[in-house]
């Protein structure tokens, strides 16, 4: 019979679930549905182009269901994104353990500590924050790296850590909150020797090896928290016991915004997070394999289309008894992809079924027959033009890790100067 689990620690710092702090999600559904002051065109080489000057917030596609059906996507071979980073975290753990845990200084100021050294790294204070948890087989593949180079020494565990779990994205209702916490006791049951956050007080750690917790809120509401100095283990001992916050944004995420997006952002992680010398470890997609990339995003996908019309049933529920002609008919909508080569970015979109019209308590939304919707894109980045990214956000690059044959790398990064 399997050992109790404690209660769930998990702590929600939702604030609205919006994209822009003081503008509702709802009303970013309208606002995108409304039209671009100008249409856009994507070319792709034997395809039709794609007029398009609507859109949708991607986060939609991750409310209600969203998450499950995104993480079906991940069990398809062909989505390689998540089979490599999963690949580069079994065969690089303890290298990337290592990283984590060099150069710490116990005081800020003067001594530092070598993970190399044994003697030196006792009492290792590791807080591992994730912004977009999911499925937690990455952190739990990393944390068992953890473990693994705490059974090389003797005597207690030398690196004390603190997980913190997030769903990440911009999350509306409390299905995201339940499905976290089912996630988290499922990850417990696994690792018998993994601590519920449950037994601590917010702010500390115990020194028994790895502590969970989840935190359920956006990407913007973990900012808010990260800039008043929360999510940190060990606090009540940092001048004596070496201690590092490593962030941990993987799935290639970055790579779903603009460019000036991203490099906006990752200057606020920057700011927010990194400050010290803590660590951002993030994944970033390289592929320019055009046949690799659209059988990975395939229109022709039952999870793809799954996954997106789900989505515009989303939209719909947002939008309350005005939304009921999107709620109605999402089943209908199809799923269209190009491949932007001129801008390096794969382009997801959906094509209405036929002509919409209604009203909403903020503006009219009016759709054609086969109109395209933009939804998603991914941009896949030159190695060159992530570390300008990373360079433009005050970031630099701490150490690299990728496959012989592969096409994804993850990144540690620490604020630069």
């Amino acid at each position: 019979m399997s050992p109790a689990v404690d209660p769930i620690d998990v702590l929600d710092i939702r604030n609205g679930g919006n994209i822009n702090p003081g503008k509702s999600l709802c009303d970013e559904v309208v606002d995108g549905l409304t039209a671009l002051p100008k249409s856009q065109v994507v070319v792709e080489e034997g395809l039709p182009d794609i007029l398009w000057n609507k859109s949708l917030p991607t986060v939609v596609l991750y409310q209600g269901h969203g998450i499950v059906l995104f993480e079906d996507i991940t069990r398809d071979p062909k989505y390689y994104v998540y089979h490599e980073e999963m690949e580069i975290l079994a065969r690089h753990g303890s290298s990337i353990v290592e990283a984590l845990t060099s150069g710490i200084a116990v005081d800020r100021t003067n001594y530092v500590i070598s993970a190399k050294d044994s003697n030196n790294l006792c009492n290792v204070n590791l807080t591992l924050i994730d912004l977009g948890a999911g499925s937690l087989t990455k952190a739990e593949s990393l944390l068992h790296s953890i473990e693994a180079a705490n059974l090389r020494f003797s005597g207690p565990p030398k690196i004390s850590s603190t997980y913190y779990a997030g769903p990440g994205s911009a999350l509306q209702v409390d299905i995201q909150y339940h499905q976290l916490r089912d996630r988290l006791h499922g990850l417990l049951e696994r690792n018998p020797s993994f601590l519920s956050g449950h037994r601590l007080p917010h702010g500390e750690h115990g020194g028994d090896g790895i502590a969970i917790r989840g935190v359920c809120g956006s990407y913007f509401d973990s900012l808010s928290r990260l800039q008043k100095g929360e999510f940190q283990c060990g606090e009540s001992n940092m001048d004596t016991v070496p201690s590092r916050k490593c962030l941990m944004w993987l799935g290639s995420s970055v790579t779903n915004m603009e460019p000036a997006e991203a490099i906006a952002f990752l200057r606020n992680l920057a700011t927010s997070g990194l400050q010290d010398d803590n660590m951002l470890l993030i994944g970033v997609d390289h592929c320019r394999d055009t046949d690799k990339i659209k059988a990975a995003y395939s229109e022709t996908s039952g999870r793809w289309k799954a996954y997106v019309r789900n989505g515009i049933r989303n939209a719909g529920v947002l939008l309350g008894r005005h939304g009921a002609p999107l709620t109605a008919g999402a089943e209908r909508w199809e799923l269209v992809t190009r491949w932007d080569k001129e801008n390096g970015r794969h382009m997801r979109f959906v094509r209405c079924p036929e002509k919409l019209s209604f009203s909403t308590k903020t503006g009219r939304i009016e759709i054609d027959k086969n109109e395209h919707v933009f939804v998603a894109q991914s941009f896949k980045y030159s190695p060159n033009h992530i570390k300008d990214c990373f360079n433009k956000a005050g970031l630099h690059i701490v150490n690299r890790w990728s496959l012989d044959q592969g096409d994804c790398s993850l990144y540690l990064l620490q604020r630069s100067g």
